[in-house]
């Protein structure tokens, strides 16, 4: 079977898992300001490739996010000696990205792999006189991220490793025509980093009823990440920094709303825009932004659609040379989405 047809049929199997549950959608562990799963078919446009995922997995040593008297009071019910004002959650986010190029054979050049271990600290407060109204807030800290293609080959076309004096790898001219261009090697060019990152969130929404179902919330979030040099394992070195940069800020903002709510095509339509800027002492400023809507049907309980925007650097490893923007228009998955929030209305 082709890629094509396996692709297919993997979106078949997951639509039928889908199509029974009901939405909307409650959570045990729920994610709450996280990625979701998207899978993106002939685009990036312009980009000569076959389909774009960006699956997210978030699992869980601790998560609070579910505790329904937090969610209904802010002060959760349990003999924990953890402050009970707060909820926390402790995890670990696999966060792959995989291109499949229409090239011969379909081939999937320099995956990116980024792996994060976090900790979050949320505040839930109801407002006293229309408990419709909810605000969650609060920082998340990455203690630990890597970002990298596993891939082994020297940055630029043209060049090959070597070992110097002191046995170490470095890179040096095998071809002086191709190297003179310095065009970077986009097949198997080594891109690597590590950081650490703080984050702040906050959501405000409103609930439609007893249910608890989410009618309508906005959130905003700023973060910022420190990549230094050398750091083990994975860290970035003075060559890529001097490119890359060693500094991260994030900015976000997001949308949502419940739309014909007795209607089968009842859903949740989301409008979001990321904007990211990379930077380093020496460097010059690297910055991209995302623009994306989408639409999750409550009859298939996470499962929708999106159109997603882009100009800027490319944030797909080595390529973030490449400047050109570009559409993405696929599928979403959403599973983890906090949804519903417990609530005592009177």
């Amino acid at each position: 079977m082709n890629n094509r047809l396996m692709l297919a049929a993997l979106i078949v199997l997951l639509g039928a898992k889908l199509v029974d549950a009901q939405s909307p959608v409650g959570n045990t562990q729920p994610n709450i300001f996280q990625e979701s799963s998207t899978i993106a078919f002939g685009s990036p446009t312009g980009k000569t490739l076959l389909f774009e995922g960006r699956p997210a997995l978030h699992l869980y040593a601790l998560n609070q996010f579910g505790d329904q008297v937090w969610q209904k009071t802010g002060i959760r019910d349990s003999e924990s000696w953890l402050p009970k004002r707060v909820a926390m959650a402790t995890g670990f986010s696999f966060l792959p990205e995989i291109r499949m190029n229409t090239d011969r054979s379909n081939p999937v050049r320099t995956p990116s792999y980024r792996i994060r271990a976090t900790h979050q600290v949320l505040w839930m407060r109801r407002d006293k006189s229309d408990n419709l109204k909810y605000t969650i807030q609060g920082f998340k800290l990455t203690a630990f991220g890597h970002y990298s293609n596993g891939q082994s080959g020297c940055r630029l076309r043209g060049f090959a490793y070597a070992a110097d004096a002191n046995g170490d790898s470095v890179c040096v001219v095998a071809n002086a025509n191709i190297a003179a261009r310095r065009e970077v090697n986009i097949d198997n060019g080594d891109f690597s980093t590590s950081y650490f990152a703080l984050a702040f969130d906050r959501r405000t929404g409103r609930i439609i009823d007893v249910t608890g179902a989410m009618r309508r919330s906005r959130e905003w979030g700023a973060e910022y990440q420190v990549h230094p040099l050398g750091l083990k394992p994975g860290g970035a070195d003075r060559d890529q920094a001097s490119a890359y940069g060693t500094h991260e800020m994030v900015g976000r903002y997001a949308q949502e709303s419940r739309h014909a709510v007795e209607h089968r095509l009842a859903g949740v339509f989301r409008w979001s825009v990321l904007g990211v800027v990379r930077f380093g002492p020496e460097t010059k400023r690297l910055p991209r932004v995302e623009t994306e809507v989408s639409y999750i049907f409550d009859q298939l309980a996470t499962f929708g659609f999106f159109v997603r925007h882009h100009a800027g650097f490319d944030y797909y490893n080595i390529r973030y040379f490449d400047k050109r923007p570009f559409f993405s228009v696929g599928f979403k998955f959403d599973p983890g989405r906090l949804d519903l929030v417990a609530t005592d209305v009177r």
